[in-house]
């Protein structure tokens, strides 16, 4: 056999054994493009727009304080203003939560008395109804002498209006009439109206109902 003959029985041999592992690997590289891609992790989709509940709420709103029922009774009737701040302690997307409040009672709208008091949460902040309850105490610096504890009930909807029952079963007396410091009576007035509270300014206990906004 010639020379060239053994150099082309050479390249056939060669191309022969090269040739299947060549389909082989074209087989492997079609099968993984083929192949689908894995599932990505889960997790939030795209669209997911929920923003998760905040930790700090302001709070502002009206009330009515009376210290009888029928309304027409009391004796003791003032229209409040109300301003607040909270702080949720913990993971505020708990369904019981625990908050500290600050704020202030505004007597006859405008007149600030401070409080403070913790409060009780019932549900979380995306349920269409929550329940709150807390115990707290106030004074009032404006005119003086006027403090007491206070108890509250009531619920949260949509986590943005904020609806309260107050009662104030113990306390002490205001040293001057509200209505009086005011300008809304004279001075003959509040005592004649001090008079038909058996000797105060303030009658306890007294209630209240209001009604606020959360940011």
């Amino acid at each position: 056999m010639s020379f060239q003959s053994k150099l082309a029985s050479a390249i056939a041999l060669l191309a022969l054994s090269v040739l299947p592992a060549a389909a082989q690997s074209g087989d492997e590289q079609g099968a993984k493009i083929a192949a689908p891609a894995a599932p990505a992790a889960p997790g939030k989709a795209s669209g997911d727009t929920s923003v998760s509940s905040q930790q700090n709420y302001w709070g502002f709103g009206f009330g009515y304080v009376f210290n009888k029922v029928p309304i027409s009774l009391s004796t003791f009737n003032v229209p409040i203003s109300d301003l607040w701040y909270s702080h949720i302690f913990g993971n505020p997307d708990e369904q019981t939560r625990i908050a500290g409040t600050l704020g202030f009672y505004g007597f006859q709208i405008l007149l600030p008395v401070p409080k403070a008091s913790v409060d009780l949460y019932y549900g979380k902040p995306t349920d269409d109804i929550q329940y709150k309850g807390g115990v707290g105490g106030f004074y009032d610096i404006s005119v003086g002498g006027h403090g007491g504890l206070m108890g509250e009930l009531g619920l949260v909807l949509k986590n943005r209006v904020d609806i309260s029952f107050m009662a104030v079963p113990l306390g002490t007396d205001s040293k001057r009439s509200y209505s009086e410091f005011m300008g809304l009576e004279t001075k003959e007035e509040a005592e004649k109206s001090r008079a038909e509270m058996h000797g105060h300014y303030v009658e306890l206990p007294y209630y209240a109902v209001k009604m606020g906004l959360r940011f």
